[in-house]
């Protein structure tokens, strides 16, 4: 009976998806599957190459809400091989204008890894404000050449520098860099023993990633593995 229910709603969504598209060159494929979320969607990234994995918060009450954002955070945490985008429940398309990239320059930035990112950027023409929270007064020489590398793949986009204050969370930092700037979506890298990492174990980052009313790009350090 779970396949019947699951294949059903794969194919309203399809159905949904094609009324609501204009882009006749894109072609859609349902699969169910039960088990863990995280394994499946790793087992079907390794088959079938996949670029990028959208989940939408579908859930229909608060508690399907947190159900779907742990589920969402697993999959973040455990897809290393290609980015991740969470989608808010009932949100309408808007083109990308503001971009907010949010880093802790700890780890150094290659052009593949930014390529969804700017990939987004160049489509839209978006403007991308990279957000530093201000956790120390000055950044050491690993950060500031880490930031240098940045600037250098920033060069054919416009683009702003902000370091935000350290509130008693990062996420309300977030939060507010995200309403004073109309962002339309944030972006974040998710390394090993990160600031993503550490900022996922506050209990608010939920109200971030998955209350909020625009989407979230989690973008894998390491794409080789």
């Amino acid at each position: 009976q779970w396949k019947e229910e699951s294949l059903e709603g794969l194919q309203k969504v399809c159905h949904r998806i094609n009324l609501d598209g204009t882009d006749s060159k894109h072609i859609f494929e349902t699969i169910s599957e039960r088990g863990n979320l995280a394994d499946e969607i790793n087992k079907i990234v390794n088959e079938k190459e996949i670029d990028l994995v959208v989940m939408g918060n579908s859930g229909r009450s608060e508690i399907d809400a947190i159900l779907m954002g742990s589920s969402a955070l697993d999959t973040i945490d455990r897809v290393k091989k290609c980015p991740v985008m969470t989608v808010p429940k009932d949100v309408d398309f808007e083109p990308l204008k503001e971009i907010a990239f949010v880093t802790d320059y700890q780890r150094p930035f290659a052009a593949e890894l930014l390529r969804p990112l700017f990939f987004m950027a160049n489509r839209y023409k978006s403007k991308i404000r990279i957000m530093h929270i201000n956790e120390e007064e000055v950044l050491d020489k690993y950060q500031t050449k880490n930031r240098s590398t940045l600037t250098k793949f920033l060069l054919p986009f416009e683009h702003t520098f902000h370091w935000m204050p350290l509130f008693k969370s990062k996420a309300t930092a977030i939060n507010l860099f995200l309403e004073e700037h109309e962002v339309d979506l944030l972006v974040m890298v998710n390394n090993e023993h990160s600031f993503f990492e550490r900022m996922t174990r506050e209990p608010i980052i939920k109200r971030v990633v998955f209350n909020n009313t625009i989407p979230f790009l989690v973008l894998p350090h390491n794409t080789s593995n």
